[in-house]
């Protein structure tokens, strides 16, 4: 069971929340191996990692053999932490079922955190991959259509998903629990008093939903070139009026600021990506791999049997969810070597103008094929 459930109750591991209330139950009985699988964290950090590797290493200013590639995982890797946050969801009300919950969103155990932290992974890599696209259409020729309709399908699509994860992260206050207890002074078992103090919950919950929508928008800001362009018009006006009231350096100093806080600047933007990416797999390792602390005198008072980790028979578990997410690891790895053995060929590219030319000696003519 989750401390929501019967009580608040602390472990003093910050990454170990469930627990067996009861002694005819194992942990293996609360196990979910399509959320908390091997396969499932396999899966997500390898497509992470490679999307951040080629994305990053692309330093040149022109089409790459690499483009389509890494668009083909990060995409993989959005789409993976709908899924995950979608099923989280969808195990909270089956959990109501099966416990007697009166407030399924009061139940809110490992599965769930470990699950934000996947969110957290697939939408930093994913901004990572626009924000370098981003870059890239900025040399491309203007008006392309085909640039523009998939730009703002990924925008929509992200926007979508960021908001989720903003509310799935406000929805419960173990998400990111592991940097307030390092706060708090990393309190042993039993410190309920100091863990779960009203003041520190309502930070739990707002201020990981605050920086994972902020981190967010100043990422956006570097895709959204309409949207930037529309504030900075409604900033002149406030210039303008602080122009009355400050002396001039102020006003440039205050402008710059506010300029900083909304739009940021794009390898700022970048590098916060990075991090957050290396955070989200540093906490999917220590969510899932923690090992469960010993039940002291104050836990068995309370009735509690055993700490139950994530790295259990039940969690491990091989079954569908798992094999499939492994698979579809196979579709862009394919693209990859497909692509790196055209690379002396046409450069795969976001350009509608793509083309090549092949002459038809027979007819004396050329072949155009391309993207339109």
């Amino acid at each position: 069971m989750s401390d929501e459930s019967y009580g608040s109750t602390f472990s003093g591991n910050p990454f170990i929340i469930n627990y067996l209330y009861w002694t005819n139950i194992t942990c293996s009985d609360l196990a979910d191996p399509d959320q908390a699988g091997l396969g499932i964290l396999v899966s997500s950090i390898i497509a992470a990692l490679t999307t951040i590797i080629l994305s990053l290493s692309r330093s040149q200013q022109q089409p790459h053999w690499t483009d389509q590639v890494i668009l083909s995982f990060s995409d993989q890797q959005l789409i993976t932490g709908f899924a995950l946050l979608l099923s989280s969801y969808v195990n909270l009300y089956a959990y109501k079922e099966d416990f007697v919950i009166e407030d399924a969103l009061d139940y809110q155990d490992a599965h769930f955190v470990l699950v934000v932290y996947l969110g957290c992974l697939s939408s930093s890599s994913h901004l990572i991959c626009l924000l370098r696209w981003a870059q890239l259409c900025e040399v491309e020729e203007p008006g392309h259509t085909k640039v523009e309709e998939m730009m703002q399908v990924r925008k929509w699509i992200i926007l979508i998903f960021a908001l989720f994860l903003t509310g799935s992260a406000a929805t419960s206050y173990h998400t990111f629990r592991p940097i307030f207890w390092l706060l708090q002074g990393a309190p042993g078992p039993g410190s309920d008093d100091i863990v779960y103090a009203e003041s520190w919950l309502i930070a739990q919950r707002v201020i990981p939903a605050f920086l994972i929508l902020y981190v967010f928008w100043i990422c956006y800001m570097q895709v959204s070139s309409e949207l930037k362009e529309k504030l900075e018009k409604a900033l002149s006006h406030v210039e303008n009026c602080l122009k009355k009231t400050l002396p001039t350096k102020q006003t440039k100093r205050v402008m710059c600021l506010i300029q900083f806080c909304l739009f940021s600047r794009p390898k700022f933007a970048l590098g916060i990506q990075t991090f957050g990416v290396i955070i989200s797999i540093l906490f999917v390792l220590l969510q899932k791999f923690s090992q469960p602390p010993e039940i002291t005198d104050y836990a068995l008072e309370l009735g509690i049997q055993e700490w139950c980790g994530l790295n259990n028979p039940g969690d491990n578990r091989w079954g569908f969810g798992q094999t499939v997410a492994v698979a579809m690891l196979v579709l862009p790895f394919l693209s990859l070597i497909d692509a790196y053995k055209g690379r002396r060929g046409p450069a795969l590219s976001f350009s509608p103008s793509f083309y090549y030319e092949q002459s038809a000696s027979s007819e004396d003519t050329n072949i155009q094929l391309g993207w339109w």
